[in-house]
Parts: structure tokens; sequence; C-alpha cells
């Protein structure tokens, strides 16, 4: 078990950034498990993902191979965020105010390239956006000339009765840009029970699935469990949610893939019905390939 995680820090080491095919491939197993182990290796900061996706899925990558992950997704950004991308690259240091809406969105939506700076002065506050690769005091030394140079010129006859007020370093204080966002509600935990509820503990059981923790999302409906499962090549965690339904939705299979994204996990839907829509089936061997199995009892 420890081996094959080794071997993919290793593979990525050598190769660059990579997907979660091509470690499955270099592992020889499915892509699921492969994104099971870089999930691991993610949570346990071994290793990094990038917020740029190929298709429907991230890439993963080593500290240190930040200046490699341009040539394996530039292609598949969007045109807008390609220019955004270039001039970045040429600029290194962009000042917001400066720049056009489009740009703006574009570069909030480059996170893996364009890093945002809060510039406090005595005249207020500024938002510059860094290269990913700029270091941070390149780049204050860079702000501070972008805002010497702003300063109004004064004539050479007003020189003698007047101060040029310049933008002194030590005046200008770097914060990195806290975006506010709005705390989830907790969802209330119930005391499980109920005939589904069982029937899923059963089938943990049956599989001999360990599980590690629950969530009640609706009582005697919806759960979601972080799992782990025994496989070829060690334990897998998973998020396993698990709703009790007529029948199974390309929404519903969205919603499960979205909050495995936000654990760093691969996700199996369990579901009570064998019904599933047929954009449901669609997603599931396409988008969702490699990222979320449907399983029923």
């Amino acid at each position: 078990m420890t081996d094959t995680r080794e071997k993919i820090i290793q593979y990525i080491k050598l190769m660059g950034p990579v997907l979660p095919i091509q470690v499955s491939k270099h592992i020889n197993t499915d892509i699921i498990f492969a994104s099971a182990m870089l999930s691991e290796l993610v949570a346990r900061k071994l290793i990094r993902i990038s917020h740029s996706k190929i298709g429907s899925s991230p890439v993963y990558y080593i500290e240190g191979q930040e200046d490699k992950l341009k040539d394996k997704v530039f292609e598949y950004l969007k045109e807008k965020e390609k220019q955004a991308y270039i001039l970045l690259n040429d600029k290194q240091i962009l000042k917001e105010s400066q720049l056009e809406p489009w740009q703006r969105v574009a570069l909030s939506n480059l996170k893996d390239f364009a890093i945002p700076l809060q510039v406090i002065t005595k005249n207020g506050n500024e938002i510059f956006w860094k290269f990913h690769l700029m270091t941070n005091d390149s780049a204050k030394e860079s702000i501070y000339n972008l805002l010497k140079e702003e300063q109004p010129k004064i004539e050479k006859s007003e020189q003698e009765n007047t101060v040029e007020q310049k933008p002194e370093e030590k005046q200008l204080i770097f914060e990195p840009i806290k975006k506010e966002v709005e705390k989830p509600q907790k969802k209330k935990i119930v005391p499980a029970e109920g005939q589904f509820y069982n029937k899923v503990l059963n089938f943990l059981s049956e599989n001999d699935i360990e599980l590690l923790s629950m969530e009640t999302i609706n009582k005697a409906k919806e759960f979601n469990f972080v799992v782990r499962i025994p496989s070829k090549i060690g334990f897998l965690t998973f998020l396993l949610k698990a709703k009790d339904q007529r029948s199974v939705n390309d929404k519903d299979l969205f919603l499960a893939y979205a909050e495995g994204q936000q654990k760093h996990l691969p996700v199996i839907y369990l579901s009570n019905t064998k019904k599933t829509t047929q954009k449901a089936n669609e997603i599931l061997s396409n988008k969702l390939k490699g990222q979320v199995i449907l399983k029923t009892f």
C-alpha cells in the first residue's frame, strides 16, 4: 500500500503534472482507485491539485512543478483566460483598477496562475494581480515602483515650496485577499434510523466497507458517509452518498460530485433504485467517468 503511494509520488516527480488516467495506467489499476489515492495524497499535502481542469479532471503535481502546470492546461483554458494569462505573464504585475471588466473576471478564474494582493497605502486600498511564479519581494518592489510613477509630477517652479509625496515602501502593507465566503449552515444531525438506513449499513457490512464518519442530510432519506474500502492496492477513501429515491437523475450525480470535490474525494453514489434517467447514464459514461461510481441495492 505504502509502496503504491510512493510509486505515484515518484511518477509525478518524473513526469510533472499528470491526470488520474495516467496514474491509473502507471500503477495498473482503474481510474476510480487512482483518483482515490491521489485525493488521499492531496489531503496529506504530499501532492497538489490544480483549479484548472482538463475535461472534468483536475491535474495533480508536486510542489515546485508550478512552472510546468501551464504547459499541461493552457490549451484547455477559455480564450479570454488565455489572453489574461499572456498579459499577466508579460507584465508580471497588473493593477486591477486599470483592467477591463473581462480581464478582471478572467484573472479571478486563473487561480493557479494569478495571485491577488491587497495593498494598503495611506491613500486607500489597491488590488494588484501577481504572476504565480513571481516572488513576493519582487512583487512588492514592482508595485512600489508602479505607485511611485503614478505620483503627480511637480513643476520646477513649485519644487522649492512643495514637498513631493512619494509612496514610501514602509507605508505599503501587503495582505492576501481574503474572500468573504458565506459559511454554510450546519446541517442538523439527527439520530439515524429507518429501513433505508439499515439497508445502507447492511450494504457496508456485506462489502467490508469501513465507516469513518456519517452526516444525516435528510432524516431516513439521505446520508453522507466517509468510508474506507479495501482493494488490491490497499485501503481507499471515498465519499459515499446514500439516497432513498425513485430514480437517479443527472442533477443528483452532479451534486454528489461537487460534494466530493469539496472533500477531495471520489464518490460512490448508493441508491435503492435501479432506475436512472438517460442523462444520468450519459454523464456517468462521459463527464463523470472515473469520478462517480453508481451502486444500487
